[in-house]
């Protein structure tokens, strides 16, 4: 056997090797993504009823996440129905209420009110702005916290 027969083996063998590597590897990458796009795990959505609305409202912080665009908020709403939301370092205040017929958290500005259901998905709130069917859910709450730690109500402009 000459060395060129022996090269000629080993570069057969190493290309075979690579090719069933890469087949592997394509194989592993298609199973985990069928087993991403696969509902396996059912995910309970619930309405918040008016008042656990309004104990995870008053006298807290909420930052939201808008979904699909780079904008957060940061809202602080008051005990008595004042709002304060900071968006790209300017602060509004709001009058905000909850409807206590429809299980909804409204606010009230100069052009009239808004509402939106508080839902759960699993362990994440959104906001939804239609309940049946569900829609408009792209607002995410990131966090809560209690009180007004950032000064929001302060630096609000009447």
């Amino acid at each position: 056997m000459s060395a060129y027969d022996l090269g000629f083996g080993f570069a057969f063998v190493r290309g075979l090797v690579l090719t069933l590597m890469a087949g592997l590897s394509l194989f592993s990458f298609s199973c985990s993504a069928s087993a991403l796009n696969a509902p396996e795990q059912e995910v309970i959505v619930r309405t918040l009823t008016a008042e656990q609305i309004r104990e995870l409202t008053e006298d807290k912080t909420w930052i939201i996440d808008f979904d699909n665009s780079a904008v957060v908020s940061t809202t602080y709403y008051k005990v008595g129905g004042e709002r304060f939301t900071e968006r790209d370092g300017l602060v509004e205040r709001l009058q905000w209420f909850i409807d206590e017929q429809t299980d909804r958290r409204c606010v009230r500005s100069a052009f009239g009110s808004r509402c939106g259901y508080i839902v759960s998905f699993g362990s994440t709130l959104k906001i939804c702005m239609q309940l049946n069917p569900l829609g408009d859910c792209s607002y995410t709450v990131a966090r809560i916290i209690s009180g007004d730690r950032y000064g929001l109500e302060q630096r609000a402009s009447f």
